[in-house]
């Protein structure tokens, strides 16, 4: 096969001679760099990501299942191993090829290439009772790593950034999809595919499907990892966009979720079965039972939401709230396949600027509120209270200003009423004293 290969030239393509290139290949085959199943981080021998003991002896079926993924991974290690190569090579010249020593720093390089997700490059975190919340970690972590880390060199990690940057825009670099929703949160909206800053924040990959197909479809947010390090702390604090995660969320994983969402459902059904080979429980079976239980099954929930895209333009959720209207008909196809459609990113800036002018709003009627309690409580300081409550107030947007007046006024507290009254009850005496004194005087 080898020698198939150096007789069609395909040793010149990678810049080697015939010998360097067989002794390449060699070691590759032999170092078993290549064997994915059972050595990849994400495809263990026990649990959901066992490598086999599926309908058969060997797991051909699963194995089958994973053939994107196995060629994927493949075709990242080649390139891993061949710029090691070219690495070790040039680094320890004293080394010989077939030697141990290169053996060994050749092994270690390429699997630093291939972003160290083998299983004996697998960090304490993902062993163990940790390994379940933090099963999905693995490629962001040594995304983040590679970027800003010692494993690389500055001009590697620079090249990494922008290569990032220029396929998934604001979501291939950590922080920076933070960054991204802060500016969209203040400005309401999120920029147009067809604009500079679009392409910036969605990276070529959301342009070329958009250009080609029509469709403005978040393909880039679903693959980068620069959403990271944002969405895994929103989920500690509760603030994911999929709503509250509870404790149990966080250490059950994808897989735990998946289960508790379901649980209820499940439990209902096979209680149902259990009365009817027994009896009538009055209990019939409802449509909604197979709905709910449908909702959790990922395959069929994204079906159902593609249909009412294609049928009404309409995104709802899993529990069946409407997200968007208006939805193109022609991005239901990525709706089924998981994506979400470009408005939701409109929408998700949307709700952000609302809610920070909520407590913006809040913030304002709160400080207006404070400015009034001194001013009657601080009767030898109202002009700087005066001038310091108009200064506030013009630094306000005028929509925040007015709103924030407003609910000033009808939050008055009778506290504040009542220290009003006796204020000017208390200026009215101390204005009548003076008065029954210049009057005795006279």
């Amino acid at each position: 096969m080898l020698d198939t290969l150096v007789s069609r030239g395909v040793h010149t393509t990678q810049g080697m001679a015939a010998d360097e290139y067989k002794a390449m290949m060699r070691q590759a085959k032999e170092s078993g760099f290549f064997e994915i199943g059972g050595t990849h981080q994400l495809v263990g021998d026990y649990g959901m990501g066992a490598s086999g003991g599926v309908f058969s002896s060997d797991g051909t079926l699963r194995q089958a299942g994973r053939f994107f993924f196995n060629e994927g991974e493949i075709w990242n290690r080649a390139v891993a191993w061949r710029i090691a190569w070219g690495e070790t090579r040039e680094r320890f010249p004293e080394l010989a090829i077939n030697s141990s020593d290169f053996g060994a720093k050749l092994a270690g390089r390429a699997e630093d290439y291939a972003f160290g997700m083998s299983e004996q490059s697998s960090a304490a975190w993902q062993k163990g009772i940790t390994s379940i919340p933090t099963q999905f970690w693995a490629y962001n972590a040594r995304m983040m790593e590679a970027m800003l880390g010692s494993t690389f060199t500055n001009e590697q990690k620079i090249r990494l950034v922008l290569g990032q940057a220029l396929m998934y825009g604001s979501a291939g670099i950590p922080l920076a999809t933070f960054i991204s929703e802060q500016l969209k949160k203040k400005q309401g909206a999120a920029p147009s595919l067809d604009t500079v800053a679009g392409f910036m924040d969605r990276g070529i990959l959301d342009e070329v499907i958009y250009h080609m197909t029509g469709a403005d479809i978040m393909v880039s947010k679903r693959f980068g990892t620069g959403a990271f390090t944002t969405d895994t702390i929103k989920d500690i604090f509760g603030m994911s966009a999929y709503g509250e995660k509870s404790v149990a969320d966080m250490l059950g994983g994808a897989t735990g979720s998946i289960a508790m969402s379901g649980f209820e459902t499940i439990t209902d059904l096979l209680k149902y079965s259990a009365a009817e080979s027994g009896g009538d429980t009055g209990n019939p079976l409802a449509k909604d039972a197979f709905m709910r239980l449908a909702s959790n099954i990922s395959t069929v929930s994204n079906l159902h939401k593609a249909y009412l895209v294609q049928q009404y333009g309409t995104l709802v959720s899993n529990k069946g709230t409407t997200l968007a209207s208006g939805v193109p008909t022609g991005e239901a196809w990525a709706v089924a396949l998981g994506l979400s459609p470009g408005v939701m990113d409109n929408v998700s800036a949307q709700i952000g600027y609302l809610n920070d002018k909520k407590e913006l709003i809040k913030e304002a009627t709160t400080t207006i509120r404070n400015y009034r309690v001194r001013m009657i409580n601080e009767p030898n300081h109202r002009a700087e209270i005066e001038q310091e409550i108009n200064l506030y107030v013009k630094l306000l947007p005028e929509n925040i200003r007015m709103q924030a007046i407003r609910q000033a006024q009808g939050q008055l507290e009778p506290s504040l009423t009542v220290g009003i009254q006796k204020q000017i009850e208390k200026d009215k005496l101390q204005a009548d004293a003076l008065a029954q004194q210049n009057n005795t005087g006279e």
